[in-house]
């Protein structure tokens, strides 16, 4: 799986030796009335982006998470696409985000974030 950052590892780390557990949870996306209300309301980007993606029930997410904190998973990816991305993602993120993430945002607002960032600084 992918390292979590460095905040959930130092709390990891400082609370093991009180028996206090921690978790990492990237839940993917989950019909609940927030998702509901929240789906209409994304940036194109970001619909195109998780059009692929399953949206997965309440109960099986929450199921996943207590059977990763049964097991004492540090990190729980509940569905076999967060999953797959949580174990891939170090190697292949950068790969994502140039060749599909950067051209789609690129093509929906004409820069790419960075891009809009250092033209300001400048």
């Amino acid at each position: 799986m992918e390292r979590p950052q460095p905040p959930a590892e130092s709390l990891r780390a400082e609370l093991e030796p009180e028996g206090i557990a921690v978790s990492v949870v990237y839940p993917p996306d989950t019909d609940t009335p927030q998702y509901a209300e929240e789906a209409p309301l994304r940036p194109e980007a970001t619909r195109r982006i998780a059009a692929g993606a399953r949206i997965m029930s309440a109960d099986a997410v929450a199921a996943a998470i207590l059977r990763g904190v049964a097991r004492g998973s540090f990190v729980i990816a509940p569905g076999w696409e967060m999953s797959a991305l949580a174990l891939l993602h170090s190697g292949i993120a950068p790969l994502l985000y140039r060749f599909w993430m950067r051209p789609l945002i690129t093509r929906l607002h004409g820069a790419a974030p960075e891009d809009r960032i250092m033209r300001r600084s400048t």
